[in-house]
């Protein structure tokens, strides 16, 4: 944004070249950014879960990114998949990145399915933890981190008597 200032006399003007000042400002994005995770359905030993990643933008501005979920998958839990129609994902070892496709605008939400292996590891419980990174200036009461504790059944063939 520019801020403009001019000047006007009643009196005859000699030189009026020096009658207006312009000094850009820049305005920095600012935004309330909510990451919640939420786990769909059960999670047992030996099947796939999987989790919803919701980011949404509260404003007062949009989101222009780049905007990146990240989500460190813990013991127990490998990738299988990542799908949004609003963001790419890539995995890495056990690390998923997900970067927004477009700015996020206020009041607007990106999903993301995250599906994931569960392993032995994750008996009888695992917490699952993502958060969101953005060179946009986060505002209170942001939650950039989303987290998801869920209790993990055995697997059930591991019960059964020979």
């Amino acid at each position: 944004m520019t801020n403009v200032a001019t000047v006007a006399s009643d009196e005859p003007e000699t030189d009026g070249t020096d009658n207006r000042s312009e000094d850009p400002v820049t305005v920095p994005p600012q935004a309330t950014l909510i990451l919640t995770k939420t786990a769909i359905g059960k999670f047992q030993v030996g099947s796939d879960g999987q989790y919803l990643l919701s980011l949404t933008n509260l404003g007062p501005t949009e989101d222009p990114g780049p905007t990146v979920i990240t989500d460190d998958l813990p013991e127990g839990l490998s990738y299988v998949s990542a799908t949004s129609l609003d963001a790419e994902c890539i995995e890495s070892d056990g690390l998923v990145n997900c970067t927004l496709l477009e700015p996020l605008a206020v009041d607007a939400t990106v999903e993301i399915i995250l599906t994931v292996h569960v392993g032995q590891a994750a008996y009888p419980s695992v917490t699952n933890t993502a958060m969101v990174t953005t060179p946009t200036e986060l505002l209170i009461p942001s939650e950039p981190i989303g987290s998801e504790t869920v209790d993990v059944e055995s697997d059930p063939l591991s019960s059964v008597m020979y």
